[in-house]
């Protein structure tokens, strides 16, 4: 293939794909996904192929892209999602899920990644377990403490908790966490029980622009990381009567003066990853891994050790196919926790012969 390419195309091409693989490969938005059509594209018009997004466009590229560079960080899901998000997007054709021309696209991605063997960048998952020492650092050590901390901590720890429990994606906290997401359900006894949060509200906040908002639940407990207790108080900071429902729930504060306006998400995240420095070394977590999918991540593998069941996972965090399993991401610590419990269990119930 590289013998179809003069000199200085060759080099041109190797440039332009170690920038996207450097910069861009690992960009889940909608101008990530943009960029990585162009780049199929532009390898098209210097292959003299047609700009469509077919098996032979597409393979061809990616044995190209994979043969060029060592241990290129992508996957199968990235490289489909990324093409069939663009042209959905653009109106372009894409071949069904269920055609023989996509099943010979991802055989043919498969076969590419064995013969140039990659690895695929996971994020590190935040569970709970974790996320207590980012409300440790805060000085927050029981429920009663966000009642004295500054309201842009409690809106803080309102957020990341949330996004933990309903296994948020970072585009949906764009413009989709309003009052009008929020619906609190109380017990018999009048207290709040639990509240469902509506996520994806807005079409912009999806990552599949044709797809429902979903349904989560968020359990409220007496626990300084129950997120639906501390949602609960972060609610109750603006719920007045003339509170409406397209009134932002997550407001930034700017000096501690309460803004109309959303706190930026990228903002939260740093803030995140300064507090989780602060996370004592014996504890397991790669803090230059901690990125996008972190929350969604360890929200998945809490409800997954938790013992809720596959189905309610998916329903809880949107999944549709079998890439909720790549979210459960357990640690060795837990995996030796789960084990342990077994063992013991079973020797407990071990009756030896006399």
């Amino acid at each position: 293939m590289h013998q179809q390419f003069t000199v200085g195309q060759r080099a041109g091409l190797l440039r332009d794909a170690f920038t996207t693989r450097r910069n861009h490969i690992t960009d889940g938005t909608r101008a990530g996904y943009e960029r990585k059509a162009l780049m199929l594209f532009d390898f098209c018009d210097r292959m003299r192929l047609p700009r469509q997004f077919r098996y032979q466009q597409m393979a061809a590229f990616f044995q190209w892209y994979c043969g060029s560079l060592d241990l290129a960080n992508t996957s199968l899901q990235g490289f489909l999602s990324a093409w069939r998000s663009f042209s959905d997007e653009r109106g372009e054709f894409f071949p069904g899920s269920d055609s023989r021309e996509f099943q010979r696209i991802r055989q043919f991605i498969r076969g590419a990644q064995v013969r140039y063997p990659h690895e695929v960048r996971r994020d590190t998952p935040l569970t709970l377990s974790i996320l207590s020492y980012v409300a440790e650092a805060l000085g927050i050590t029981k429920l009663a403490d966000y009642k004295n901390c500054p309201p842009s901590t409690l809106i803080f720890m309102a957020r990341i908790l949330t996004a933990h429990h309903a296994m948020m994606r970072s585009m949906e906290h764009a413009d989709g966490c309003m009052f009008g997401d929020v619906t609190l359900v109380n017990a018999p006894s009048g207290l709040i029980e639990y509240i469902i949060f509506r996520v994806g509200q807005a079409a912009s906040a999806r990552k599949i622009k044709r797809r429902p908002a979903r349904l989560t639940i968020v359990p409220c407990e007496d626990h300084h990381m129950s997120a639906g207790s501390v949602l609960h108080m972060a609610i109750s900071i603006k719920k007045t009567a003339r509170c409406r429902p397209t009134d932002i729930l997550f407001m930034d504060h700017i000096h501690g003066i309460q803004s109309t306006h959303v706190a930026p998400w990228q903002e939260h995240q740093d803030r995140l990853r300064r507090l989780l420095r602060r996370v004592p070394a014996s504890v397991d977590i790669t803090l230059d891994r901690i990125g996008r999918s972190s929350l969604r991540a360890g929200g998945a593998t809490d409800w997954f050790q938790a013992g809720a069941s596959r189905e309610w996972i998916m329903l809880q965090g949107g999944w549709l196919s079998d890439a909720v399993d790549i979210y459960n991401r357990p640690t060795p610590a837990s995996r030796f926790a789960q084990v342990a419990h077994v063992v013991l269990s079973k020797s407990a119930n071990t009756h030896h012969p006399r």
